[in-house]
């Protein structure tokens, strides 16, 4: 994750392999964060590279611009945590543990 201001950028290497290939900036991805400090962040974005059929959806940067200095951010539990839509199909990702070694802490 990086962070200047109020945008903060994430990029994710997501645990879905295509059976066929998807071009550049075609996967339209939404990644929630839970945030103890206050409201939830959400990162957004249509950024990837051509993935090979049978490769691994890579992701970013996705961008969020409501994060602040304070924002502590980790997994969410809440409902979907990873939405992606490929070729006009959702994929859903739900978070089954915390982020590890730990949270992001904005500073």
């Amino acid at each position: 994750m990086t962070h200047s201001g109020t945008t903060g950028q994430v990029w994710i290497t997501a645990p879905v392999t295509t059976p066929i290939a998807v071009g550049a900036d075609t996967i339209s991805a939404t990644f929630t964060l839970a945030n103890s400090a206050g409201a939830n962040r959400v990162f957004t974005g249509k950024k990837n590279p051509a993935i090979p059929a049978g490769g691994s959806a890579n992701l970013g940067p996705l961008t969020a611009t409501n994060v602040v200095a304070g924002d502590k951010l980790n997994s969410y539990f809440a409902g979907v945590a990873l939405k992606l839509v490929i070729f006009g199909v959702t994929v859903n990702c739900d978070a089954v543990t915390s982020q590890s070694p730990g949270q992001f802490v904005i500073s």
